[in-house]
C-alpha cells in the first residue's frame, strides 16, 4: 500500500522538483510539462486506452472460442440388501468458429475503430482546452508580475514624493491640502500593490494547479508561427483540424455503421463447432475409455423475431439522425469560436497599438516633467500626476498584450491546431494508435483475413470508412461564416 501511495504521489510530484532545478522558464517549457504530467489529459489517455480494448472485443467475433469442459457423476443404486456404486467422467472440447453473420462482427469493428477514432480527436480536444488554460495561467503570471513591479515603483515614488511635500509643508512652502493629495495618492497606491500581490499569488495557485510546479522567472512569450491572417483560410483550417467536429463526425460514423449491424440481424449466422470427448466409468475402472467426435456446421436465420430487429433498425437510425444534427451544430459553434477568437485577435492589436502608444507619450511626458521639476518649473503634485498617468499607461499596455495573445491562443484552439509545435516546441510526441496495433495484433490469428473476407459479404451495404467525410463538404464553415467578420476579414486590412 505504502509503495502503491508512493508511485501515485512521486508522479505528480515529479514536476514540482523539476521546477526547483531550473533558474527561467518559457510558455513552451510549461505546455511541455502540461503535455507530459497534466492529470486531465494522463486521465484522458487511460480512457482511451480501456476504449481501445472494445476494437479488440469486435475482433474476436471473426474468431473462434474453445473450451474444455468435464463431469464426473456418482451414482448408487440399491436393491434391498445388494447395493451398486458407479463412477462415470466425461471430459470434451469444444471448438466453435464463426463462419458468416451477414456483416454483425464487421460493422461491429468499424463501430468500435470509429468510436476510438472519436475518442482520440476528444483527447486532443482535452489537451487543447489543457493548453489554454497554462497559457492562460502564463499569461496571467506574467502581466501581474508586470503590474506588480508598477505598483511599486508608484509606491517608491509617492512614498518620495511624500517626504517630499511634508518638508515644503514644515517650511510654509505648501498647505495641508496638498501633502493630504499626495498622501491620499499614497495610501491608494499601497492599497493597490496589496491587492496587486494577492492577485499574483491566485495566479500562481492556478498555473501550480494547471502546469504542477511553480511558476520561475518567466519569460516573454514567444511569436506564434503559422498564425491564421484570413478569416476564410481559418475557417478552412478549422474544418480539417478542430477536434471537436471532427469527433461529431467520427462519432456519426459509429451510429452508421451501427446501423448496418442492426439490418444484419435479418441475415443468417453460419457456424462450425466441433467436439472431441472422451466418456466411461472412473471407477471402478474397465480398462478405457470412449472417444467421441462431432462436427456439425449451424445455420440460422430469422424468420420473426416480435418486432425486436426492425425496432433496432429504427433506433439505430434515429440515433444516426441525432448525430447528423450534432455536426450542424457543432459546425455553427465552431465558427462562433473561430469568428470570435479572430475578432478578438484583431481588436487586440488594435488595443496593443493604442495602448504602446499611450505608454510611449505618458513616458516621454513624465520624462519631460521630471527634468522640469528638477529645473524648478514643476511641482511635486505635477511629478504625482505625471507618474499615475504612466502607471495606468503600462498597466493597460500589460492587460492589452494579455488579452491579445489570449485571442491568437483561443484561435489556434477554434482551428484545430493548438499544440506544443504550434509554438516552435518539439516535445516528444505520444503515439496514441501505436497501443491499438500492439494489442490487435497480440490477439490476431493467421485464419483472420479468411474471416474478414467471408464476413465482408455484406447483406445490409457498404460500410463507412474511419475518417471519411460524412456530411460537411469542402468549404462549409466557409459558407456558415459568411458575413461574419465582414469588417474584419483579415490582418492585412489592418
Amino acid at each position: 500500500m505504502r509503495k502503491a501511495l508512493y508511485l501515485a504521489t512521486s508522479t505528480g510530484l515529479a514536476a514540482l522538483v523539476w521546477a526547483g532545478s531550473v533558474q527561467a522558464e518559457t510558455l513552451q517549457e510549461a505546455i511541455e510539462a502540461a503535455y507530459q504530467y497534466n492529470p486531465t489529459i494522463l486521465q484522458q489517455r487511460a480512457q482511451l486506452k480501456a476504449l481501445e480494448e472494445t476494437v479488440v472485443q469486435a475482433d474476436a467475433g471473426y474468431r473462434p472460442t474453445v473450451s474444455l469442459n468435464g463431469t464426473s457423476t456418482y451414482t448408487q443404486t440399491n436393491f434391498g440388501a445388494n447395493q451398486s456404486t458407479n463412477r462415470n467422467s466425461q471430459a470434451a472440447i469444444n471448438l466453435n468458429q464463426p463462419l458468416y453473420e451477414a456483416g454483425r462482427t464487421k460493422a461491429a469493428v468499424r463501430a468500435a475503430e470509429a468510436q476510438v477514432a472519436a475518442a482520440r480527436e476528444t483527447l486532443r480536444a482535452s489537451e487543447e482546452q489543457v493548453f489554454l488554460k497554462v497559457a492562460t495561467a502564463y499569461l496571467d503570471v506574467w502581466r501581474d508580475e508586470q503590474v506588480l513591479s508598477t505598483r511599486r515603483r508608484d509606491v517608491s515614488v509617492l512614498k518620495n514624493s511624500v517626504a517630499e511635500v511634508t518638508a515644503k509643508f514644515e517650511v510654509g512652502a505648501l498647505t495641508k491640502t496638498d501633502v493630504a493629495t499626495v498622501r491620499t495618492q499614497f495610501l491608494l497606491a499601497k492599497a493597490a500593490l496589496a491587492a496587486q500581490t494577492g492577485q499574483l499569488k491566485v495566479s500562481r495557485a492556478e498555473y501550480i494547479d494547471v502546469v504542477g510546479h511553480i511558476p520561475v522567472n518567466l519569460k516573454p512569450v514567444p511569436v506564434i508561427p503559422g498564425l491564421p491572417t484570413d478569416f476564410d483560410k481559418a475557417l478552412d483550417l478549422a474544418e480539417k483540424s478542430n477536434p471537436t467536429l471532427l469527433a461529431a463526425n467520427l462519432t456519426e460514423q459509429v451510429s452508421r455503421a451501427k446501423i448496418a449491424a442492426a439490418k444484419a440481424a435479418r441475415g443468417p449466422q453460419v457456424a462450425a463447432t466441433a467436439q472431441y470427448g472422451l466418456s466411461g466409468s472412473a471407477y471402478p475402472f474397465k480398462g478405457g475409455y470412449d472417444r467421441e467426435w462431432q462436427v456439425e456446421l449451424t445455420v440460422t436465420q430469422p424468420l420473426y423475431a416480435g418486432g425486436q430487429i426492425n425496432s433496432g433498425i429504427r433506433e439505430a437510425v434515429e440515433n444516426n439522425r441525432a448525430d447528423r444534427f450534432a455536426i450542424d451544430q457543432t459546425s455553427r459553434d465552431t465558427v462562433q469560436a473561430v469568428a470570435q477568437s479572430f475578432a478578438s485577435m484583431l481588436s487586440g492589436k488594435d488595443t496593443v497599438a493604442q495602448a504602446a502608444e499611450e505608454s510611449e507619450v505618458a513616458k516621454q511626458a513624465f520624462d519631460g516633467v521630471s527634468e522640469e521639476f528638477h529645473a524648478g518649473l514643476r511641482t511635486t503634485l505635477d511629478i504625482v500626476a505625471a507618474e499615475q498617468a504612466l502607471s495606468n499607461a503600462e498597466v493597460t499596455l500589460a492587460g492589452a498584450r494579455h488579452d491579445e495573445y489570449l485571442a491568437e491562443i483561443a484561435l489556434l484552439s477554434a482551428t484545430g491546431t493548438l499544440d506544443p509545435k504550434a509554438f516552435g516546441s518539439t516535445p516528444q510526441v505520444i503515439d496514441t494508435a501505436a497501443h491499438l496495433k500492439k494489442i490487435r495484433r497480440q490477439a490476431s490469428l493467421p485464419d483472420d483475413p479468411i474471416m474478414k473476407l467471408l464476413e465482408g459479404i455484406n447483406l445490409s451495404g457498404p460500410l463507412p470508412k474511419v475518417g471519411e467525410k460524412s456530411q460537411l463538404a469542402p468549404g462549409s464553415l466557409r459558407v456558415l461564416g459568411a458575413g461574419a467578420n465582414a469588417d474584419a476579414s483579415s490582418i492585412d486590412s489592418h
